[in-house]
C-alpha cells in the first residue's frame, strides 16, 4: 500500500488538521466541515473538487452515526499555498459507542433529509452509506446484537432514499 504522506523513499509529506486551520486561516467558528472547506475555497486555499469530497464526506458520516467528526478528524496536505484533502479517518459510527463507564445506552440513528444545493452527494453519500451498513452487518466478528442493529439502520436508509429517490 502506498501511503498519501510519503514522498520517496524516506521523504514526508506534512499533514494538517482543519483543528489548526479553521482558527488559524477562517476563525469563523463554522460548525460544520462543509462550511469550512466553502470558506477556504473562497479563499482560493481548496479546490472545488475537494469541496465537493468534504461534503460527501461530512453526509456519509452523519448517515453511518459518526458523532465524533471533530475538526481534529480531518486533514489536509498542503502544496504551494494551497490545501488538499487528506485521506479520511477516524470514520465509524460513534453514536453506538459505550459510554466511558462501558455502558452500552439505546441510541437512535437520526438520518438527515438531503440538504438544499447538496441533493447529488447525498444521493452518493447515500449508497456509501447503505454499502458501509450492509457490510458491517454481514461481519462475523460482531455481535449479534450489533448486527442485527447495523441491519436495521441500514433498512431504514433505504426506506428514506425511496423517500428521496
Amino acid at each position: 500500500m502506498t501511503r498519501f504522506d510519503r514522498v520517496g523513499e524516506h521523504g514526508r509529506r506534512g499533514v494538517v488538521t482543519l483543528a489548526s486551520i479553521e482558527p488559524a486561516l477562517l476563525g469563523s467558528g463554522a460548525t460544520r466541515w462543509e462550511r469550512s472547506a466553502e470558506a477556504l475555497h473562497a479563499q482560493g486555499r481548496l479546490g472545488t473538487d475537494d469541496v465537493e469530497r468534504i461534503v460527501r464526506l461530512s453526509l456519509f458520516g452523519r448517515l453511518i452515526g459518526n458523532s465524533d467528526m471533530h475538526w481534529g478528524n480531518i486533514a489536509f496536505h498542503a502544496a504551494g499555498g494551497t490545501l488538499f484533502l487528506a485521506p479520511a479517518y477516524d470514520m465509524l459510527p460513534m453514536l453506538f459507542a459505550p459510554t466511558r463507564s462501558g455502558e452500552l445506552p439505546h441510541r437512535e440513528l437520526s438520518l438527515p433529509a438531503p440538504p438544499p444545493g447538496h441533493e447529488s452527494a447525498w444521493r452518493e453519500a447515500l449508497q456509501a452509506a447503505l454499502q458501509y451498513w450492509y457490510d458491517v452487518a454481514l461481519d462475523d466478528g460482531l455481535s449479534p446484537a450489533f448486527r442485527s442493529l447495523c441491519e436495521d439502520c441500514g433498512a431504514r436508509l433505504a426506506r428514506l432514499g425511496d423517500r428521496f429517490a
